[in-house]
């Protein structure tokens, strides 16, 4: 590329719905890009997003001094099954601590080539806590967490695209992103798409973090959004779910990749093992994107995958109540198949006999109805 560029704003995580969202002057960095600050949607549902558990891929392997490769570190890193391990291996073979200092301070030239094993220790520990609370928080609050954290901030230039979209994912599975991170890990993003390296896999992944993380840097999502339509055909169902939710939540209206998204979910046999949660996810971000009398075609399809008698079973009353919640939002009712809607409520209504619905579903449920 050319001269560097300059990215001039980054987002503030500290906003709360109706209040002003905090801008940042950053330094140089290698982009085009300029990101713009906005509020994200405000959601009177709490929607459950598929996990998304992409795996870094290591480049190169050069030996470290000690004669242990790239690989082998993270080798050993995807066989560990509790944080411990891999904090050892981060601190002992990649940051180069002494394991038997009082305080292990973080080695300031840490080597480029060891960017992946940053970026890898870090995502083994995200799907280690990602559903263990008590872990989760112990782990924030560690001396070798933070220097890692640390190593993400200095070395964010030296990630790969898959590297990047991980590191995001697990920041956002953590729910922890220091203000430190926002303008290395952004920039990193940024040049990753102006190099137009990103996969499938990685734009619905950082965009689905990215509305975890409450973080919406405009121009950022408009080139993913460029991005992601031409790949379209690589992605599955849960890929296209998360892409669309994260946008939703974000605020953020894909006006032209919702048209092609549609098309390639009502292709013959796409959804044809949808998961509830997909469907779900599906329909919800619809219901915040879409206007009244569009997309009937897609809630059709996405609706018959609820169908009573074959796989509504298999759905939560969370869940049906979302699909009816979206369907009167978008006014689609009518083009639904007589006695489905009436089906999803009778489905509700057994569920709730049986277990009564949290205060916001059933608020939800009522105001559809």
């Amino acid at each position: 590329r050319d001269a560097m560029l300059t990215v001039i704003a980054a987002c503030s995580l500290a906003w709360t719905p109706g209040s002003p969202v905090a801008c940042a002057t950053v330094r140089p960095a290698r982009s085009r890009s300029l990101l713009l600050c906005a509020p994200a949607a405000q959601m009177s549902e709490r929607n459950v997003a598929a996990d998304v558990e992409g795996a870094v891929v290591p480049t190169a392997p050069p030996p470290t001094e000690d004669g242990l490769s790239q690989r082998a570190i993270n080798r050993k890193m995807a066989k560990a099954s509790d944080s411990e391990t891999v904090l050892r291996l981060l601190t002992e073979d990649v940051l180069g601590c002494d394991p038997k200092a009082e305080n292990c301070e973080l080695v300031q030239e840490l080597d480029a080539s060891h960017a992946v094993n940053v970026a890898t220790a870090l995502h083994r520990l995200a799907v280690i806590n990602k559903r263990q609370r008590a872990g989760r928080d112990a782990l924030l609050r560690d001396s070798r967490f933070q220097n890692l954290v640390g190593a993400v901030v200095d070395h964010a230039a030296d990630f790969n695209a898959r590297a990047v979209a991980d590191v995001l994912w697990s920041f956002a599975t953590l729910q922890h992103w220091p203000p430190t991170l926002l303008t290395p890990v952004l920039t990193s993003v940024s040049v990753q798409l102006e190099a137009d390296s990103f996969e499938a896999q990685h734009l619905s992944t950082m965009v689905w973090a990215l509305a975890k993380l409450e973080c919406k840097p405009v121009r950022l999502l408009e080139q993913m959004e460029a991005q992601a339509v031409p790949r379209l055909a690589a992605m599955n169902t849960q890929n296209c779910a998360n892409l669309l939710w994260g946008f939703a939540k974000l605020n953020y209206k894909p006006s032209v990749l919702l048209p092609e998204l549609s098309a390639t979910l009502r292709a013959p046999g796409a959804l044809e093992k949808a998961k509830p949660v997909e469907v779900a996810d599906l329909m919800f971000a619809l219901g915040l994107s879409s206007s009244p009398g569009k997309d009937t075609d897609l809630v059709s399809a996405l609706a018959a995958c609820a169908a009573p008698g074959g796989a509504l079973a298999d759905y939560t009353s969370r869940q049906v109540v979302i699909l009816i919640w979206a369907v009167a939002k978008i006014n689609a009712a009518e083009s639904l198949p007589e006695g489905l809607l009436d089906g999803w409520v009778s489905a509700v209504r057994t569920a709730h006999e049986a277990t009564p619905l949290l205060a916001h579903d059933a608020r939800n449920l009522e105001r559809a109805l």
